[in-house]
Formats: C-alpha cells, sequence, structure tokens
C-alpha cells in the first residue's frame, strides 16, 4: 500500500519532487559522510570475524574445533569484503572534502562523474579530481590503488578486466600483485582515512582511532586490534 504524504497529481511532479531532494541533500557533505561512516560500521564488523580468524591461524599448536576452522574459513573469505567497504568509504570521504570545497555532485536528481575520472571507484582518480592529489604520500597512494582493485574483486569474482590485477614480472623473477593486502596495509588505510576527517574537521570513527593511538603510543598495534575486535582465547 502506499505511504500518505504529499499529494502530487502526476508522474512528472513526483519525478521532479524526488530529483529536488536527492539534488539538496546529496550536495551536502554531511550525506557523504554518515554514508562512509556506516561503510566503515559494515567493515568492522567483517574484520570482527577476520581477526578472529587471524588470532586462530596464529595458534598452529592448538586444535581447532569444527566451529573454530569454519570461523578461519569465513575470515580468509571475508576479508575482501572488508576491503571494498574501505575503499566505498574513502571514495564517500573524498566527495564530502569536494562539496565541502563548494563542489556539486548532483544536478536534476542525477550525479555527474567527476571531471578526470574516467574509472568508477577508481580512489587515485577520484583523489586527483577533487583536489587531494599531493595530500597524499607514496605508501598511501600504493594503498588507495590497491583498494580500487577490491572495490571490484570484493563483490565480483574477478575484476572487469583481468590487466587490472596488475600483476607484474619483477627484476628478481617474483610476480607482483596488485591486490596483495598486509597488516601494514590495513594501519596506511587507517592512516588515510585520518588525514580525510581531519581535512573535513570530523572525528573520525572509533575502530581507527584505537589503532592509530596504539601505534603513536609504540604498542603492538596487532595486539591493541584484536583485543578490541576478538574475544580473548587460546592464551
Amino acid at each position: 500500500m502506499p505511504s500518505k504524504g504529499r499529494q502530487m497529481s502526476t508522474q512528472t511532479e513526483i519525478d521532479a519532487h524526488f530529483a529536488a531532494l536527492t539534488t539538496d541533500g546529496c550536495n551536502q557533505p554531511v550525506a557523504w559522510l554518515r554514508t562512509a561512516r556506516n561503510l566503515l560500521s559494515g567493515a568492522e564488523a567483517i574484520m570482527t570475524v577476520v581477526n578472529a580468524g587471524r588470532r586462530l591461524i596464529g595458534h598452529p599448536d592448538v586444535e581447532r574445533t569444527a566451529e573454530e576452522d569454519d570461523l578461519v574459513s569465513r575470515s580468509v573469505q571475508t576479508v575482501g569484503q572488508a576491503l571494498m567497504l574501505y575503499a566505498f568509504a574513502i571514495e564517500c570521504l573524498f566527495k564530502a572534502v569536494y562539496l565541502k570545497a563548494d563542489g556539486v555532485l548532483y544536478v536534476n536528481g542525477t550525479v555527474n562523474k567527476l571531471s578526470g575520472v574516467s574509472i568508477s571507484h577508481d580512489l587515485l582518480q577520484v583523489c586527483d579530481a577533487v583536489g587531494l592529489k599531493d595530500y597524499f604520500d607514496q605508501d598511501q597512494k600504493t594503498v588507495l590503488d590497491r583498494l580500487t582493485l577490491w572495490t571490484e574483486i570484493g563483490r565480483y569474482p574477478a575484476p572487469l578486466k583481468s590487466t587490472r590485477y596488475g600483476h607484474k614480472l619483477l627484476d628478481n623473477g617474483w610476480m607482483y600483485m596488485r591486490g596483495i593486502w598486509s597488516y601494514t596495509d590495513e594501519v596506511t588505510t587507517f592512516r588515510i582515512l585520518e588525514a580525510l576527517y581531519l581535512r573535513l574537521e570530523e572525528e573520525m570513527p572509533i575502530y581507527a582511532q584505537i589503532l592509530l593511538e596504539a601505534q603513536q603510543n609504540s604498542e603492538d598495534w596487532r595486539s591493541v586490534l584484536q583485543a578490541r575486535l576478538v574475544p580473548q582465547s587460546h592464551e
């Protein structure tokens, strides 16, 4: 049953009404900040499982139950979805920065692609397009590039083009894989988030704050992160 509300006589009037609402609402930085926070909350929920699995993997000498084996399996299989959510959250923060600088994203209810962005969700291109080309160091840019790949392989079986794997044969005979992820990349991701929240003069989510504070205090940030997210077991 249709909900009660403002009476409109034609489909054209309805379309115009929602176009105006969308244009007004989605050209506000707060809308993109809210979406970024929700995406990060989803990533944290997944990383709870991922880090629980990591903790179990870190104790190979301890016999695991079937339930724990399932947890390890899920932690390995879902980390990519967390990376995808991190990437989308960062993209939302980029667009919040753009809007705060008086940019416009929606016109007549339709989002416009940023100038210079030829590949959807390419974080380096979006970063450049919103005026942050020189805002991040090379390590951070490398992570932004890796996260871009995960916007595809986090939701599809493979990237839209196999060349986007970015695999390269190095001089030493090893192969470089663009999507390989590490704990260091995880910390760098939170540093990117920190930089963007500072730029926006907004408070960073507590999950990222805890990790960064641990690193700044020379604590073992892996343990701090796990203590935050993982029930203590197998000590």
